[in-house]
């Protein structure tokens, strides 16, 4: 009997076959925000507070399917969305010159300026392998709630954003720069859509 090799095809089947896999998860990781024009917190004294998971699926971000049925569950902050979500609003704002902490923490001595809250509408992570290349969606709905202490004032602001991408080679990484790339969009337009006030933070007018 002869047998025929098809060395392409044969990696290629390798690769399909290796990527699937049942109820792994992937912890993804978040920090690599996008750059805003919007800078200069003028100090103002901010504590963030956990945002609160309204997402009917709260322990998780996502999944992929593969091509032959297995499935990739992806997840942030090890599941501590509303948490997590407040400490990557942190970062954000101190990369932008705010004087940011976590409400409660021992370096943020005194009342604050701004009180930081929010609701996770939506926090969605998802992919679908196919013969050949991998899409990719993610989704994100965000309401800030901005308390100040100076005037008692409050100011509501609700961020979508959304990115799709398809990937022949796909990777993890793939999604995990997908996924902070969307963060970093809701994190630009709440900046963009306020304004420092004196020791407030306003809505931009």
């Amino acid at each position: 009997m002869i047998h025929f090799i098809f060395p392409g095809l044969t990696i290629i089947m390798f690769m399909l076959i290796g990527c699937q896999t049942t109820g792994e998860v992937v912890k993804l990781q978040i920090g690599n925000f996008q750059e805003s024009s919007e800078t200069g917190g003028g100090n103002l004294k901010v504590a963030v507070r956990p945002f609160e998971d309204q997402r009917p699926h709260k322990k998780d971000l996502g999944i992929r399917t593969g091509h032959w049925g297995g499935i990739t569950y992806y997840t942030l902050w090890n599941g501590n969305f509303g948490t997590g979500f407040s400490g990557a609003v942190v970062d954000f704002l101190q990369q932008k010159g705010f004087n940011a902490a976590r409400a409660g923490s021992p370096s943020h001595k005194g009342t604050p300026d701004v009180t930081l809250s929010g609701k996770i509408k939506e926090l969605t992570a998802n992919a679908k392998s196919s013969f050949g290349s991998t899409s990719l969606e993610v989704k994100a709905l965000v309401e800030f709630e901005v308390k100040n202490t100076l005037d008692g004032s409050t100011v509501w602001i609700t961020v979508a954003a959304s990115e799709t991408a398809t990937e022949i080679w796909f990777d993890h990484e793939d999604m995990e720069e997908l996924v902070n790339e969307v963060l970093g969009e809701v994190f630009v337009q709440f900046l963009e859509g306020t304004e420092v006030r004196g020791k407030a933070l306003k809505r931009k007018t």
